[in-house]
């Protein structure tokens, strides 16, 4: 495998890990907001929930443009057009 494409895939596992990162970082924000009772709270985390929304889009965004799959058996994202 050349230089070129090793970066290539690279890139795609780093973004698969954001993209990651990413999806559990919204589930932990929407589990908090079940419990908050506070309004400031409230507030921040509704402000934060809808960052990382947009965040995750994004992300999901570049994937589809690298042609990043996601295989529905296991929902994990998969490096199309690569060897392993």
């Amino acid at each position: 495998m050349n230089k070129k494409k090793r970066m290539l895939l690279e890139e795609q596992r780093e973004l698969i890990t954001e993209i990651e990162q990413t999806k559990r970082r919204l589930q932990t924000i929407l589990l908090t907001l079940e419990y908050l009772i506070e309004p400031d709270l409230i507030d921040c985390y509704t402000y934060e929930l809808k960052a990382t929304e947009m965040r995750y889009r994004y992300l999901l965004r570049i994937a589809k443009n690298m042609k990043i799959t996601c295989n529905d058996d296991t929902k994990d994202l998969l490096l199309t057009g690569t060897e392993y």
